[in-house]
This record gives C-alpha cells, sequence and structure tokens, in this order.
C-alpha cells in the first residue's frame, strides 16, 4: 500500500483555519465523515462552518479537561503535562481514531487550533502510527486576531495578544522537523 500522509492545519483560533482547511478539501484532502455538522456548527462569526472532526474535537477537549485547561487558558502548557500515565487511555483512543480515519484515505488532514497547544499529545500519537505527517500553519495578523476575538469572546486585548502568541509559538518551535507550510490568512483572502 502506498505511504500515507495526514496534513495538520494549526493556528490560532479567529485565523482562518476553517477557511485553510475547507480549502484543502477542495484540493482532495480527504476531512472524513464526522465534520460538525454545518448546522451546528456554523454560526455568525464563521458562517460556513469550522472543518474540524467531531472525535478530534472531543479528544482534544477531553485532553484539555486532563491537564486543567480551557482553549483560552493563560497559563502555559508544559511538555511534561502531556506524559502523564493517565492520559495513556486518550491517547491510544486518539491514535485508534485516526487509524480508522485514514485506513481509506492516502491525504487525510485534521484541523482543531486546539492542537497547536496540544502538539505534544498529537505528536506521540502520530509516532504510533506508519503515517507521514505536514503541518499547515495559518497565520493572521494579531490585530486582527484580537479584534475577532473581542467581538467574538469580549476578551481584552492583552488576553487576545497572549492567546496568539501560546498558539502561535508552538506552531512554529514544536514542527520544525517536519513538512510544513505558512499560510498568511491575510495574503491569501487578497
Amino acid at each position: 500500500m502506498s505511504q500515507k500522509y495526514i496534513i495538520v492545519v494549526i493556528g490560532m483560533h479567529r485565523s482562518g483555519t476553517s477557511a485553510v482547511t475547507r480549502g484543502l478539501e477542495t484540493i482532495g484532502i480527504d476531512l472524513g465523515d464526522n465534520l460538525s455538522d454545518k448546522s451546528l456548527v456554523a454560526s455568525a462569526d464563521n458562517p460556513k462552518g469550522f472543518w474540524e472532526d467531531k472525535d478530534i474535537n472531543l479528544i482534544n477537549m477531553e485532553l484539555l479537561k486532563e491537564i486543567n485547561h480551557e482553549w483560552d487558558s493563560l497559563s502555559l502548557l508544559v511538555e511534561e503535562e502531556f506524559k502523564k500515565s493517565d492520559l495513556e487511555n486518550l491517547r491510544w483512543r486518539a491514535t485508534e481514531v485516526l487509524r480508522d480515519k485514514t485506513e481509506k484515505h492516502r491525504f487525510f488532514g485534521i484541523k482543531d487550533p486546539r492542537i497547536s497547544r496540544l502538539l505534544p499529545f498529537w505528536k506521540d500519537v502520530f509516532s504510533r502510527l506508519d503515517i507521514s505527517v505536514g503541518y499547515v500553519i495559518v497565520y493572521r495578523h494579531p490585530m486582527s486576531v484580537m479584534k475577532s476575538l473581542q467581538r467574538r469572546n469580549g476578551f481584552a486585548p492583552e488576553k487576545c495578544y497572549y492567546l496568539w502568541l501560546s498558539h502561535l509559538i508552538p506552531c512554529v518551535l514544536d514542527v520544525q522537523e517536519a513538512p510544513r507550510a505558512v499560510v498568511n490568512y491575510d495574503l491569501l483572502m487578497d
């Protein structure tokens, strides 16, 4: 059988990860058949949907809960938090979910901005699979992200900027050894 690939779209919330993921689907990257239903996911702040797999999203939310964080926690996530033995069941579940999702597809894409901060967990999961992994890092100017988060969540500018940093720094540092591309959302839209 030919080599399989996972393309992981990472970046900050409100940075264009949904638009880029939808674009990947249009060029033939399979996103699976368990995407959040557009009628459930689409909203005023993202009318075309988020293009996130429900199973991956659920694992990320459970993982954040297990390590006592939220997607918008301001505390740093440290690699040791992801090595706890009580995460092993979740790690194996994530491995099996991805194995099942990629079984019929040579190219498979996943997206959830939470992955940006959860890369140590996911990189361990990827290493358990015989799959090549590449990353698409979506960048949007921090001021644009801040304004969008203020409208959607009512966050203070300082929190928005810190969240932007806490999502983007791992995207750059934690995938240096992997194939990756950076997409500037503002240039893409232009």
